[in-house]
């Protein structure tokens, strides 16, 4: 059997997900808030070991890359990395902005979808996907897969972002609480209001397990600012 475990942490308090063979066995969301606190890997540990499922026996681990909590990302990367290095186990990471794209637009049928969130320094940034004839996440700008890296979002101030969405997308934030003054009263996508869901690793196992090979193994968290100095 093979079991692949994914970890989202972008938002706290996050979630993880196992598949056995391909199918989802249990997922469940973290009861610790705190993005350094060891009492999330505990409960890791601890739902691993009432499946009957060593670490030993994972064969694939995925984490969330963001955009999102950076403390709360690096820490999901370094706890995988201390369960893959040892036990030679392929870690993998995905931007969570993504996996919600495609959790969504599976559910939902819907056509385009856009995700923003808080960028901080008065920014926004922005991924816009879309959904191919043979069901595989694309960017909607190109239509090329996404290269699940930095590049496939874009910096904006909200006057601007209206622009950057094409008429038919849905809006869909994990920042609703910090971004609701900034977003409201904005003419985005197809005019519905924006929804506030939060990335899952549910989600984001789902979108590894269509993509095998072709994810990004090493992973680093999203960050979309330059570096200062």
């Amino acid at each position: 059997m093979r079991y692949m475990l994914a970890v989202e942490r972008s938002v706290a308090p996050g979630s993880w997900a196992l598949y056995r063979d391909g199918d989802p066995l249990d997922a469940r969301p973290f009861g610790a808030a705190e993005p350094r606190a060891p009492a999330w890997v505990a409960e890791l540990m601890a739902g691993l070991a009432a499946l009957d499922v060593a670490p030993s026996a994972l064969t694939s681990l995925v984490v969330g890359t963001g955009p999102g909590s950076f403390s709360g990302i690096r820490a999901a990367i370094a706890a995988l990395q201390g369960l893959a290095l040892p036990r030679a186990i392929p870690l993998y990471g995905l931007p969570s902005a993504a996996g919600l794209a495609d959790g969504y637009l599976r559910r939902t049928g819907q056509a385009c979808v856009a995700v923003v969130g808080d960028a901080r320094r008065n920014r926004l940034w922005c991924a816009v996907y879309r959904r191919s004839p043979d069901g595989a996440l694309r960017l909607a700008a190109t239509g090329a897969p996404p290269a699940h890296a930095g590049d496939d979002f874009a910096l904006c101030t909200p006057d601007v972002l209206g622009g950057q969405l094409p008429p038919d997308a849905r809006i869909i934030t994990p920042d609703g609480a910090r971004l609701a003054a900034e977003l409201a009263g904005l003419s985005l996508g197809c005019g519905l209001p924006v929804e506030t869901l939060t990335p899952t690793a549910a989600d984001l196992g789902a979108l590894f397990l269509t993509l095998g090979a072709a994810v990004p193994r090493d992973p680093v968290p999203v960050y979309l600012h330059p570096a200062v100095g």
